[in-house]
Parts: C-alpha cells; structure tokens; sequence
C-alpha cells in the first residue's frame, strides 16, 4: 500500500488535471510499494519509464491549458516542470549507470515534489484556470 492518500485537499477544480494528479500519485505509490519490496528490476524497468512517460503528458496538458487561457505565471510553473524533469533525469542516468541501491530518498523526492507542486503551484493554475472555464 502506497504512503500517498489522495484527498480533496490535492484537487485543483479541474477535473483532466484531477485525474491526471491521482494517476501521478498511484504511480509513485507504485513505486514506494516496490522500492519497500526491494523489486530493483521493476523500478528501473517499469515504474521510472512509466512515471517519465505519464509525466511528460501531464505536463503537456497543463502548459496547454496555460498557453491557451493565457496563463500570467506560466513561465515559473513550465520552469518548475522542467527543473522536476532534469532532477529525474539525473536520478534514472545515476540509477542505470552504477550499482545503487534504491532507496527511500527517490520516493521521498518524488513524493515531496508532487505534492509541493499541487499543493501552492497547480492551486493557483487551477483557481486561475477555474475563472476562465467558468465563463465559457
């Protein structure tokens, strides 16, 4: 069981960027589940690539609701998405280039992003964005 426990206070009112951050959050307690089991292989194999592929599509959905409402802090969100990109990047390249050991840390990384970024960056997207869909 994933330490991750969704709750109301994660939702930014809109519900494709909802969803996408309950799908972001069952796969990093994926991946806490496996680093707990010790399932090396899984994590490097399965999990990363799939938590780097489904954040790469998240992020492509909210930076378009940016550009297409006109987003005024778009700059500083898009740079924490790429700052979040760079910092896993260098994680998996440190991961598959020597013989570490996974560790609570990658989660702990991940968790602490994700719900930091919810929490103050994509509650402000979504109060924003809120404003302007209400209205169309």
């Amino acid at each position: 069981m994933g330490l991750i426990i969704w709750g109301d206070a994660y939702e930014i009112s809109v519900s494709e960027i909802d969803e996408q951050h309950k799908g972001l959050v069952d796969i990093i307690n994926s991946l806490h589940d496996a680093i707990s089991r010790g399932e090396t292989k899984n994590v490097l194999t399965t999990i990363i690539p799939n938590l780097v592929k489904y954040t790469q599509v998240h992020f492509a959905t909210e930076e378009k609701y940016m550009a297409q409402y006109h987003y005024p802090e778009s700059e500083e969100h898009i740079t924490e998405h790429q700052q979040f990109v760079n910092k896993v990047t260098t994680l998996v390249q440190e991961l598959n280039s020597v013989e570490k050991i996974l560790n609570i840390s990658l989660f702990t990384f991940l968790k602490d992003w994700l719900l930091r970024h919810i929490a103050y960056t994509d509650k402000k997207l979504g109060i924003f964005l809120s404003s302007r869909l209400s209205t169309n």
